[in-house]
């Protein structure tokens, strides 16, 4: 019944192309979907070579470190813009593709210790909290009076009291003697 039918005549001869998937015919004369392989030829959208994979992979990690780097930077000088948040993802990245920048984050003198309160519970300082949501409110108040559509005025401020919201949430360090929060002492 498929050999009658032009439109089935690629499934009698062995196979046809549908939406980029090759379709076979079952015995019971079922057509089922299996992934299209790439003709004689034509490249693979993927590198087929598992040490080429892996250097690209580590490419794009080390390029996610090194951007997040760039904008922790950035954050430095302008006070709008977090540092710490891009350090932590620039060490995630790193501990992916550069573990020497890794080993250099986590050891840094002024951030490495977030890294590694992040690294071991989550822990945000009490003072970041505050320096966060300040930050975020400081900018919802500006934001009011920017020439911006009155949905942004609405979400962008509802956004960030989501994200204070989750960042009060987070549990805060140990303190060195006793292992009681410092928000206790």
């Amino acid at each position: 019944m498929a050999r009658d039918n032009p439109a089935n005549a690629g499934l009698a001869a062995g196979g046809a192309q549908c939406g980029g998937q090759a379709m076979t015919e079952r015995v019971s004369g079922e057509a089922r979907l299996q992934p299209a392989r790439p003709e004689h030829g034509q490249a693979s959208p993927l590198p087929a070579d598992p040490v080429l994979r892996r250097i690209v992979a580590t490419l794009l990690w080390r390029t996610l470190a090194v951007l997040c780097l760039l904008l922790g930077l950035l954050g430095v000088f302008l006070p709008v813009m977090p540092t710490v948040p891009f350090v932590l993802v620039a060490a995630w990245a790193a501990g992916r593709g550069w573990p020497a920048l890794e080993s250099w984050l986590v050891g840094h003198p002024r951030y490495g210790v977030h890294v590694r309160q992040w690294r071991e519970g989550g822990f945000v300082p009490r003072r970041a909290k505050w320096a966060a949501s300040i930050g975020m409110m400081g900018s919802a108040i500006l934001l009011q009076f920017l020439p911006v559509p009155l949905a942004a005025r609405i979400a962008v401020p509802l956004c960030m009291a989501l994200v204070a919201a989750w960042l009060w949430s987070r549990p805060e360090p140990l303190a060195a003697v006793g292992h009681e929060p410092l928000a206790r002492r």
